[in-house]
């Protein structure tokens, strides 16, 4: 998918089964993720919650992790373990930036100061569950924060983004193209 009015372009590994990226040798990735850093200002992988040698090259490589946990006691315990994992194998901890994502109503029964309790890390941001409008930007293709950008959904987002970029070594790039996904106001 290409947005040019916004410079994001998308590739999907649509067809690509998950353990097949795994028998790349690790010099090979980190050279595919040097090259995107070269061309483009963020580059955001997917990972499956391992620790495999593969995962490890892109956590090596990587600027900042964003942890996305579900709002369920199950996922929360799991992200603790992984958690707990990265820590022990001297990831940095102000890499690591957790999004606590409501899935469904039910997810409200956790509050986020529990959620950070159980992880024993900070929640960055939690996204609120939107049942309408996340499913039809799937599958219309259309970013939620272009085309509602006032929900609180798109709020989120953008505060993940804003705070991503708040400590990083290109924060005017984020700013620029977060501040075109800002809803326009009449002056």
């Amino acid at each position: 998918m290409d947005v040019p009015s916004l410079g994001v372009m998308l590739l999907v590994a649509a067809g690509v089964e998950a353990h097949e990226w795994t028998y790349l040798p690790r010099n090979t990735l980190i050279s595919i993720l040097a090259q995107l850093r070269n061309r483009f200002p963020f580059t955001v992988v997917d990972l499956a919650d391992t620790v495999a040698e593969t995962s490890r090259a892109v956590l090596d490589f990587c600027d900042d992790l964003v942890l996305v946990v579900g709002a369920d006691l199950p996922r929360l315990q799991a992200a603790r373990l992984f958690l707990l994992r990265l820590l022990e194998s001297n990831f940095p901890n102000e890499k690591i930036h957790v999004l606590l994502n409501d899935t469904g109503p039910e997810s409200k029964n956790i509050e986020t100061a529990q959620a950070g309790a159980i992880l024993e890390f900070p929640i960055t941001v939690r996204l609120p569950y939107d049942g309408h409008l996340v499913p039809a930007a799937i599958n219309l293709g259309q970013p939620f924060v272009l085309s509602h950008p006032d929900k609180p959904v798109s709020r989120a987002v953008r505060d993940l983004a804003l705070k991503l970029g708040a400590g990083g070594s290109r924060p005017s790039v984020l700013a620029g193209l977060f501040k075109s996904l800002r809803p326009s106001r009449p002056a």
